[in-house]
């Protein structure tokens, strides 16, 4: 009798000891586990929004000064050839058979970057207009001025710009003030001076340009004549103090990324672009 309840005992310690998960206990484990996932899958999710705005935004930091160094250079895209004539001091582009590079008349004057053109796209992109403008005027003589060269945007040389890392532009003002809204700027050299004895003379430099009557929801067919209206009035704001603003907000974590264009406020100095990011999606 006593060996069978040592029997008895043994095989319930066995039992006992390879006794799986009560149904409880498997429902803990469940719930930790998925915490666990979820909290694993947020701090992926996390670090990789971070890192599409943080690429986005030196991305965009670096296009725009890109345009800065094309402007410096020259450079524009040869999309169609194009017409430029000066009739009576009035400038006329159309598009035509006279190729890049032959148009006697006509000068590169610049860019215009135009931002939210009013297009439901995803991604969101910035627009590039190639500006020209008349080399003399009626009298034939070289132009000193912006406004003399009735800067004109190019037929068919307008291009667009991927924003990447899901950001978009919240809000853009110029001269540290946010109720200077905008939507475009030019970036156009400078035409240089005379002296004394009729020599074209003068460094190059790159000038910044708000085209002030521009707003985030217009279309990209609608700047052109605002360019052309801005730029060629002899009142337009050149290199205003404080710079150009953009705030780009990202489409992943709370942040903005403020950046600044010219924002040295001296003639003479070549255009910087800055990058601050901020808390919030508003800068």
């Amino acid at each position: 009798m006593k060996g069978g309840l040592q029997a008895d005992s043994q095989t319930d310690s066995k039992q006992r000891k390879y006794a799986g998960f009560t149904v409880v206990e498997v429902l803990i484990v469940l719930a930790v586990t998925g915490l666990l996932f979820v909290s694993a899958a947020s701090l992926i999710s996390g670090r990789q929004n971070q890192a599409a705005f943080d690429q986005g935004i030196q991305q965009v930091q670096s296009q725009l000064q890109q345009v800065i160094n094309d402007v410096a250079s020259g450079y524009y895209p040869n999309l169609a050839d194009f017409t430029c004539k000066n009739t009576g001091g009035l400038l006329t582009i159309t598009g035509g058979s006279t190729a890049q590079g032959t148009n006697g008349d006509c000068l590169f004057i610049g860019k215009t970057l135009q931002f939210g053109s009013g297009v439901a796209t995803d991604p969101e992109r910035f627009a590039t207009f190639s500006l020209a403008g008349l080399r003399t005027n009626a009298a034939g003589d070289q132009n000193m001025t912006l406004a003399a060269t009735s800067p004109t945007v190019i037929p068919n040389s307008t291009t667009t710009t991927q924003l990447e890392g899901g950001i978009s532009v919240d809000s853009m003002w110029y001269g540290n003030d946010k109720t200077n809204k905008i939507a475009a700027f030019a970036f156009t050299s400078s035409l240089g001076t005379i002296n004394g004895s009729g020599i074209l003379t003068g460094t190059q430099q790159i000038n910044i340009i708000p085209i002030t009557s521009t707003a985030l929801t217009q279309t990209t067919a609608a700047t052109p004549a605002a360019i052309h209206s801005v730029l060629s009035n002899a009142a337009a704001l050149v290199n205003p103090s404080g710079g150009v603003q953009i705030c780009f907000a990202s489409g992943g974590t709370d942040q903005s990324g403020l950046v600044t264009i010219g924002n040295n406020g001296t003639s003479g100095r070549e255009l910087g672009v800055t990058l601050d990011i901020k808390s919030g999606r508003s800068c």
